[in-house]
């Protein structure tokens, strides 16, 4: 198994991923709006402004995760504050863990700590400083994941997806 930095080629196979995690928890698929980042591949994913990389066996995509790196948000940092249009964010945050997910078939191998490993030198070296994760509540595999990398809770929101799905949110100290 390897993990390596996605370019656009690998768009279309992490789409068939997210989207088969999406269809295993019965969430709505939006390609056109709150997924359209996977289909603008480049734009998302590229230096200096995010970053994604993919677990690979066999020519096969097993998982994958990334960030997006942004100017802090304003406020008390680690407070919520309402980015605009409802959406709650963490003050301070200057990245975003983003689109981590694994098969079914391949979680609890490791494969997640391998690529959240990743995203983390990639935030350290672009200069980042507190990570900001958000993860639906019906994910409960990761959020004590993201704790034992030392990330503390912040609070819920309700997400801007299709769903509306509620989310726990995260930080994480960088430095």
């Amino acid at each position: 198994m390897t993990i390596r930095r996605a370019h656009a080629l690998d768009a279309p196979a992490i789409q068939d991923l997210i989207k088969s995690v999406y269809d295993e928890y019965g969430f709505s698929w939006d390609p056109e709006g709150y997924h359209m980042d996977l289909y603008n591949f480049e734009e998302h994913f590229s230096d200096p402004h995010g970053a994604y990389w993919v677990a690979e066996e066999a020519g096969q995509i097993l998982g994958g995760g990334g960030v997006e790196a942004y100017p802090p948000h304003p406020g008390e940092p680690g407070t919520l504050v309402d980015r605009g249009e409802g959406l709650l964010v963490c003050a301070g945050a200057d990245c975003e863990l983003v689109r981590m997910y694994l098969r079914s078939d391949q979680r609890g191998r490791g494969i997640g700590k391998l690529l959240f490993n990743e995203i983390l030198s990639w935030a350290k070296a672009q200069g980042c400083q507190k990570m900001e994760i958000w993860s639906d509540v019906s994910l409960t595999l990761a959020h004590p994941f993201y704790r034992a990398f030392g990330a503390t809770d912040i609070g819920k929101r309700v997400c801007n997806d299709p769903d509306q799905a509620v989310e726990y949110g995260f930080i994480l100290n960088l430095t």
